[in-house]
């Protein structure tokens, strides 16, 4: 059984901005509230790796479910809120002007570094992913493999749990946009927790961001 874990499509926002961190946050809900910029280049190798996965996951941030189509999906079997990626505040003090994704890189490695936000503490993010990636691979461990078009910090997060679990794949995931990275169990076993998080399978096909 694989779990491929992707980081989703360059983002539609705007990259010439340069909030300085009174205005991070602005920055960040906007960047939560947008999709991703069309005609993308995506990787022959990631192509590759998603085609041969027969459930899908994303979060439920407009840029991880438009990148599951842009992927060629028209079904998303689950839509997981908890597979979001860590939430960030403004911190309310002043700084130079340097570009938004460099803010977003300092502040999304922070909370490993330090283990909270403003936002949300890490350990909040890993107590919402924990029992969804259980819940997950319990329901769908007979269904063969999973694409999980994540995030950023929620992607190292998976990969950390998943590896302590005795999966083997890289330390840490390709977190460029479309990098894919493979985590496989190749025994009989897999994790037997029984929590449940509403993860059902719906089969659905979503059109509201095509």
């Amino acid at each position: 059984m694989r779990i491929v874990l992707t980081r989703h499509g360059q983002s539609a926002i705007s990259n010439n901005k340069h909030p300085n961190i009174k205005k991070f946050s602005s920055w960040v809900n906007e960047y939560n509230s947008l999709g991703i910029k069309v005609d993308q280049l995506i990787p022959d190798k990631t192509l590759e790796l998603v085609s041969q996965c027969e459930t899908v996951v994303c979060s439920n941030l407009v840029r991880s479910i438009e990148s599951v189509f842009a992927l060629g999906f028209k079904e998303i079997n689950y839509v997981m809120p908890e597979l979001r990626e860590i939430n960030w505040q403004s911190l309310g003090y002043a700084s130079s002007s340097i570009s938004s994704e460099v803010w977003l890189s300092i502040f999304g490695l922070f909370p490993l570094i330090k283990g909270s936000t403003d936002g949300e503490s890490i350990k909040q993010v890993q107590r919402r992913i924990k029992p969804a990636i259980d819940s997950l691979i319990s329901n769908e461990s007979n269904n063969g493999n999973i694409l999980i078009v994540g995030h950023g910090i929620s992607n190292i997060l998976i990969a950390n749990y998943l590896r302590k679990n005795g999966w083997k794949g890289p330390l840490v995931p390709n977190l460029k946009n479309w990098g894919a990275s493979v985590y496989e169990y190749r025994h009989n076993k897999l994790l037997k927790r029984t929590q449940t998080v509403g993860c059902a399978r719906s089969s659905q096909i979503i059109t509201n961001y095509i």
